[in-house]
């Protein structure tokens, strides 16, 4: 039986609103030892102008499980992404995938799309089937196609079920509408659910805030994965997650380190403060009281240490590690996607003139950054605010907090400037 089928007891985690409930947490949540020998990690802490060290071994220390919403499923609160094993070889991804259920992490996503992964997946761990839950995702939209993709998938898992299959990016109204349509692959999805081939069925869903929602109000998944990271470029943490947690929706994270973006060049800090950033990433994710699992990808047997580590460290996220979070963020030179260059830190806040800055440049990226079929939920979100570009008296008070060097006052001018030639078009 795979470890998605197991019955347990109520493991309803206890939920903080602010970031530093892990003590809290860590009480309620079942725990898989990671191993015997245990991880040495150093950790820069962020007193200014020198590096202190913070050693903790995780000998004997657990990797924090829990009920994954209405699903049942327990589940540990770090999985393993497998595209970074597309490009690897079988003797690394082998390595990698066993490494990951020895250290117990017990959810493993793979999907259709990545290339060979899902013949390696069973290829390399189908003899540990019970170990760990299982999710894979479909492009397939119509239902033949949607049961061409499941057997396919089930071959090539060598599995007789899949825990969790999810639509792959249904990311906008068409899409949503078409599958739940007759014909549609929704239809494939509940036959095979009754046949026992699928658990549970789930959705990815990128940036249409309107499809997130109407997904979770439907009723008809049990779990669903979206994209979360300290940079929130995708808008989820506000309304989005929260309203999954109330449905008892299970959620699973992806682009942690926002798809590599918060992965800085060897221009921009020293490789112990890149490491140090990856690790307070996946601890803000993991700490947000509205996640249940973080995916994150892994190509090897060390990495898989190393974000095991992060996971387990007891470390609260607190303001101070949260701002030094945000100022190694600050010091990434490359562009971030949707041609985001805020933080979301909220330091500029609050405007002395009540400007809603990050809003106001969330919905400026948003504008700029998403398809045209989309960029009506830009004008939604700036007309929401009430903004205009005389309410910014340009005092200076926000350029001095900003960690990413952002020119404020300019910025903000520039995004009425657009929504304003929009709406004369």
């Amino acid at each position: 039986m795979a470890l998605g089928a197991r019955k347990g007891g109520d493991h309803s985690p206890f939920f903080r609103n602010d970031l530093t409930g892990l003590a809290d947490w860590t009480k309620l949540v079942d725990r898989t030892i990671v191993g015997r020998r245990g991880i040495g990690v150093i950790l820069l802490g962020p007193e200014r102008g020198r590096r202190r060290a913070e050693e903790f071994s995780m000998s004997g220390r657990a990797l924090p499980r829990i009920r994954f919403g209405k699903t049942g499923w327990k589940v540990t609160r770090l999985g393993i992404g497998t595209i970074p094993l597309i490009k690897q070889p079988e003797r690394a991804t082998d390595a990698t995938l066993n490494r990951a259920l020895d250290r117990g992490i017990t959810l493993v996503d793979v999907a259709e799309q990545y290339e060979n992964m899902q013949h390696r997946v069973g290829k390399f761990i189908s003899h540990r089937r019970g170990e760990f839950v299982l999710t894979t995702k479909t492009y397939s939209r119509t239902s033949r196609e949607a049961r061409k993709s499941l057997e396919s998938a089930l071959k090539a898992l060598k599995t007789d079920h899949i825990d969790g299959y999810m639509m792959h990016s249904v990311s906008c109204p068409a899409e949503w509408e078409g599958v739940r349509a007759k014909g549609g692959c929704l239809e494939t999805f509940r036959k095979a659910q009754g046949e026992g081939l699928i658990g549970q069925i789930g959705v990815s869903i990128h940036r249409d805030l309107r499809v997130m929602r109407e997904a979770i109000e439907s009723g008809l998944f049990g779990f669903m994965m979206l994209a979360y990271s300290p940079l929130d470029q995708e808008n989820v943490a506000a309304e989005i997650l929260p309203l999954a947690r109330r449905h008892d929706i299970g959620v699973m994270l992806m682009k942690a380190m926002a798809g590599g973006q918060l992965v800085p060049e060897p221009t921009d800090m020293s490789a112990e403060e890149a490491d140090r950033l990856k690790r307070l990433s996946i601890r803000f994710c993991l700490s947000n009281p509205n996640v249940h699992s973080v995916v994150v990808g892994m190509k090897s047997p060390e990495e898989v240490d190393f974000n095991v580590a992060a996971a387990c460290a007891t470390l609260p996220i607190d303001e101070q590690r949260t701002a030094e979070m945000r100022r190694l963020i600050g010091r990434i030179s490359k562009d971030f996607r949707y041609g985001q260059m805020c933080l979301r830190c909220y330091y500029c806040q609050p405007c002395p003139e009540g400007v809603p800055i990050p809003e106001v440049f969330r919905a400026g990226d948003a504008l700029s950054g998403y398809p045209d079929d989309l960029k009506p939920l830009a004008d939604e979100m700036y007309a929401k605010l009430g903004f205009r570009s005389e309410m910014c008296v340009e005092c200076g008070e926000c350029v001095a907090k900003c960690p990413a060097g952002i020119e404020i006052p300019r910025k903000l001018r520039d995004v009425a400037e657009a929504f304003a030639a929009r709406r004369v078009r």
